[in-house]
Formats: structure tokens, sequence, C-alpha cells
């Protein structure tokens, strides 16, 4: 049988076009997709870490992923994720979750929410995406103790379909500096575990404190741990806990790009 070589070439371009405009598509998705993660989340950008990168704690890219988590506004602030692990879950669990949830909540992310009020200190979302951005951040489904948030009245309300979390008695309750120093990272299928250096100072400005901040900064970069312990605790008057968190990393996540698996204290 003769191939008829127009026809051939014919099929031949609309394929290519089809396929040229299924990437164009593809790119514009993707740009589109990036422009409103970064929105929402301003101070995040993608992280990737594999058991090769923090393989040798001496090489570059380890120190890059140090320098990442250290200064990931993000991160820090799950940091103060204490006493948890998502194999234990249960209802009892749910009020020292519900502050860190709000506590890490980026408010620049207004996507899912019905309705946010700087005024009250109030943002609301629907139920759904509860339960959804509490699985994201915790690793655990709570649809079946979903009701129970209404108990904890200074920081949630039911509102028909939706629930209010309170983000300005959270704030009230809590308006120190957070700093944290990576001790150590490892990675077992797609866990992250990290040692780490939690530090919580409350500050005036003063210029002996801004100076002691800028001496807290040296002493993170350069993993001197008695030194930052020392000028958080001596000069600061702050407090320092070393512990390990365990984690993975979302960066498609819609609420949070890290979830927690479990944190605990070490030796301070």
């Amino acid at each position: 049988m003769e191939i008829d070589k127009s026809k051939l070439k014919a099929g031949l371009i609309v394929a290519g076009v089809a396929i040229l405009f299924i990437i164009l598509v593809y790119i514009l998705a993707s740009a589109s997709s990036n422009k409103e993660d970064k929105t929402n989340f301003p101070d995040y950008d993608n992280l990737n870490i594999s058991e090769k990168d923090v393989s040798d704690k001496s090489s570059p890219t380890y120190a890059e992923i140090k320098d990442r988590l250290e200064t990931d506004y993000l991160f820090g602030k799950e940091a103060l994720i204490s006493n948890y692990n998502y194999k234990f879950y249960s209802g009892a669990s749910l009020q020292q979750m519900v502050w860190n949830y709000i506590f890490a909540f980026e408010l620049n992310n207004k996507k899912y929410l019905s309705s946010i009020d700087y005024s009250t200190g109030n943002f609301c979302m629907r139920s759904k995406y509860v339960i959804d951005s509490f699985e994201e951040l915790y690793g655990v489904k709570i649809s079946e103790n979903i009701d129970l948030l209404d108990g904890y009245y200074e920081y949630v309300k039911s509102r028909g379909n939706n629930y209010c979390f309170n983000f300005g008695n959270v704030a009230r309750d809590y308006n120190n500096e957070i700093k944290i120093m990576v001790d150590a990272i490892s990675v077992k299928e797609g866990i992250v575990t990290t040692n780490l250096y939690l530090f919580e100072y409350y500050i005036t400005d003063t210029p002996k404190e801004l100076q002691a901040i800028d001496e807290l900064n040296i002493s993170i970069k350069n993993s001197n741990a008695p030194s930052a312990i020392n000028i958080v605790k001596g000069v600061l008057n702050g407090k320092t806990t070393h512990k390990q968190i365990q984690f993975k990393i979302n960066n498609s996540g819609k609420f949070f790009k890290y979830q927690i698996l479990n944190s605990k204290n070490l030796e301070y």
C-alpha cells in the first residue's frame, strides 16, 4: 500500500502543532501556579531534600539546606510545635494543635478562606478545608473530632459550615522572636529528621539587644551552640529548647508547606 506523503506530512504538522500547544499551555499554567503560590506564601521557595543531599555535613549542599531551614519563616513557626506524634493522635490532642495551627497559618494565604477580618483578628474557613489543612500540617484526619473545635472558644467558633480562628488572641498570647539552629539533618523514605535548637526571646530593640542578636546570628551561622545558648539565656533572657522534629516537605501544599509528624524535646 503506497503512503500518501502529502497526507503524512500534514498529519505530522498537525501533531507537532498540538504538541507545541500542550507544552505552551503547561508552561503558562505552571507560571500562573508559581505566581499564585508566591502570592500566598511570599516567604517560601520550593525546597527538596534527598538522602544524598545531607549525607555529607561538610558539603555546600548540606550547608545550603541548613541555612534554608534556619531562615525559613514558615518552618520556624512550625518548629514551635512540641510533644506531638501523629501516630498517637486523639481528640484530646486538639487543644494544643489548634493553637499551633493558628500560629503557623500564613495569613497571606487567602485562597481557601471564606473571610478574614484584621480588626477582629479572625479568619474563617469551610469545614472541608479545615479538615484538609489539619491533615496537611499534622498528618491526621480530624473529621471525627471536628465538632470538638468549638470547645476551644478562645480560639475557634463555628458559624454554619465555617470555622473561624482567632489569630488575634494567639498573637496576644505569644509575641516572642523565634530563631532556630539546625544541629543535624537526615532523610529516610521522604521523611526529614532534624535536631535543632529553638531560641525564643522578647526584645524592645535596645542597642544591647540588637548587638546580641547580631552575635546570635553569627553563632547560628557557625553552628556554635554553646555561644548561641549563652546569648539567648544570658543576654536576651530567653528560652532554649533542643528538640528533634520529623517532617515532610510539601511544595505543592495548599495550606502548609511542612507537615510535622513528630516533635520531641531532647536534653535541653
